[in-house]
């Protein structure tokens, strides 16, 4: 799962970079690009707490929230 994270990341940053130098003149700022590298990273740094917290605690299925009959 970390490594199609990884990939998808690298491929999102990819995209932004060639997204950018195509069009450095245009709608998007160098400015834009750095806050969006810092929402990447931030989007990085929760999905590292939620993968963290979630080896520690199993998901709830919804079978578990059934009423007992």
């Amino acid at each position: 799962m970390e490594r199609n994270h990884d990939s998808l990341r690298d491929e999102m940053l990819k995209n932004l970079i060639n997204l950018y130098t195509k069009n450095n003149s245009s709608i998007l700022t160098s400015h834009m690009f750095s806050h969006l590298n810092n929402v990447l990273c931030e989007i990085n740094n929760a999905w590292e707490i939620f993968t963290t917290s979630n080896a520690h605690s199993p998901l709830k299925t919804n079978s578990d929230n059934s009423p007992t009959e």
